[in-house]
């Protein structure tokens, strides 16, 4: 079972990022397919998905109006390496806790984490 899900892309990002919640003991899982994270999302277990914005397939911002339109309890945070650019104008609603650029500084994010899990 775990509380938090994060998709990303880059496998490697994704795995660190999740031992980094398992580290603050927070339980964690990960995915780097869209598709599959789509299908997890699902799992009541699940509270707070942290997610790339831009991925193959299924991009972060579809994947957060799917998961939000099945599961309104569940809550957000966007990861990007293409935060504040102009041709990236998502800003997502109020089911969106925050946005962090790349490389992201896993202890702030494991902080909010935290607060929102609380």
């Amino acid at each position: 079972m775990s509380a938090v899900l994060v998709v990303d892309d880059d496998p490697y990002s994704a795995e660190e990022l999740a031992e980094a919640f398992e580290d603050a003991g927070i339980a964690a899982s990960w995915s780097s397919d869209p598709e599959e994270a789509l299908r997890r999302g699902a799992d009541p277990s699940i509270r707070l998905v942290i997610t790339d914005l831009r991925m193959p397939g299924i991009g972060g911002e579809q994947l957060i109006a799917q998961l939000h339109a099945e599961r309104p309890d569940l809550r957000f945070i966007v990861i990007t390496g293409h935060a504040g650019h102009a041709d990236d104008p998502f800003t997502g609603g109020r089911e969106i806790l925050a946005r962090f650029g790349k490389p992201v500084r896993s202890p702030a994010v494991v902080k909010l984490a935290l607060e929102a899990l609380a």
